[in-house]
């Protein structure tokens, strides 16, 4: 082993027995491997004083065994999304729905909000007014990212707050000293004519009125005075005419502010169309899938109805009989002929499967319907010498966005 005799004394006079050893130790000796030096191994320098750990790894050769790109998924479907990020939106309710978030001076996370947080950093990188970073001064107008924390605070006002909205509502005139209570953030608004020079009609609230009045009779007597929700406002008037209207009038900041953050799927049937789009595609690509195991009794029946045709053809041009045409989406090639004679034949097909049809008789209408995919080619062969009724391509539920 790694221990050795290094060297041998001599015996002395009174002892031939008593001979002294000089031991010594070198861990390279341990190494049992095949070596050009027996003394220690020629892959250990002698400077070396332990053994480096020998361990044996397993390892494994990976044959590739088919293709090795992977296949986009394709979805045809698509959301005609109208919001974008930036839009803003005072809701009476809060949302049931994700993609909207509230904005009320509370600090968001990349980590919840990553899209959303790198569009308002790549607007203050670009200089956009209105997104600052929070080292700096900002106002509820701004959107605010703090880069230390990753966090951002959206607007807390979006500037519709104080526009007037198309919805109103029609109140009762009483006599004049009488008090009302604004039902949302808005404005009471009356038009009243006036019979008689110097009648005038007032809102007021707290120390705050308005007033206006007639400089004749038949004078139009209008005004309109802002309110908050809760605020007790009343009315004090002369003016005797018709009253064309009073109403308060909301503005379109009422209820809660929220923006929208991104795209969300609330609903869990459209995940479930997601996946079965998927599948669909999986399939389709992969002719030697023939297990539908897994497939939902709603993918079937969309499977099912992706095959069928739809109301959507084009008329193609007969050629000399054996011509081969392309498919331009999934669907049908549609032949009708007249045979002109007993035994006259027309098929088409993708070699070797074709469909065929025989004239019966004289003159008899021969009609071939072939199902094919998109790109596949079909030959068109015929001796039927009859007139074309027409030849057309069907097109598939399926191939909607290729019409």
């Amino acid at each position: 082993g790694a221990f050795y005799t290094k060297a041998q004394g001599q015996p002395s006079s009174q002892n031939v027995d008593n001979v002294g050893y000089t031991y010594g130790f070198e861990a390279s000796r341990s190494w049992t491997g095949s070596t050009s030096n027996a003394n220690y191994t020629s892959t250990l320098a002698t400077t070396n004083t332990v053994q480096p750990e020998a361990i044996r790894y397993p390892y494994f050769i990976q044959v590739a065994t088919g293709a090795e790109a992977e296949a986009d998924i394709t979805n045809e479907l698509e959301l005609n999304n109208p919001f974008f990020f930036g839009m803003s939106q005072y809701f009476d309710v809060e949302p049931n729905n994700i993609s909207w978030l509230k904005s009320n001076g509370q600090w968001n996370r990349k980590a919840d909000y990553p899209s959303y947080y790198d569009w308002i950093l790549s607007n203050v990188n670009g200089g956009v007014e209105g997104f600052v970073l929070s080292t700096t001064t900002y106002t509820d107008y701004d959107f605010v990212i703090n880069t230390a924390d990753e966090t951002f605070r959206l607007p807390l006002l979006d500037g519709s707050e104080d526009l007037v909205s198309d919805r109103y509502e029609d109140l009762t005139l009483n006599a004049s000293g009488s008090t009302y209570i604004a039902s949302a953030n808005g404005w009471a608004a009356i038009s009243k004519v006036a019979t008689a020079a110097g009648q005038y009609f007032g809102f007021s609230r707290n120390n705050c009125s308005v007033q206006t009045r007639a400089q004749a009779s038949g004078n139009y007597l209008q005004q309109i005075f802002p309110l908050k929700r809760g605020d007790e406002y009343g009315v004090a008037y002369t003016v005797a005419g018709t009253l064309n209207y009073f109403r308060f009038i909301y503005a379109q900041g009422n209820g809660s502010l929220y923006y929208y953050v991104g795209e969300t799927v609330q609903n869990a049937n459209i995940v479930n169309l997601g996946r079965v789009e998927e599948k669909i595609v999986d399939i389709q690509t992969s002719k030697a899938d023939t297990d539908f195991s897994n497939v939902t009794n709603e993918a079937k029946i969309l499977m099912s109805g992706m095959g069928m045709p739809i109301n959507r053809y084009t008329d193609l041009t007969l050629g000399s009989s054996g011509t081969t045409y392309t498919a331009p989406a999934n669907g049908w090639f549609y032949i009708r002929k007249i045979g002109g004679a007993v035994g006259n034949w027309l098929n088409m097909g993708v070699n070797p499967h074709y469909i065929s049809c025989t004239a019966p008789s004289s003159n008899a209408e021969l009609t071939v319907i072939y199902p094919v995919r998109k790109g596949y080619d079909v030959t068109v062969s015929y001796q039927a010498t009859g007139t074309t009724g027409l030849f057309r391509f069907v097109y598939a539920e399926g191939s909607r966005n290729e019409v």
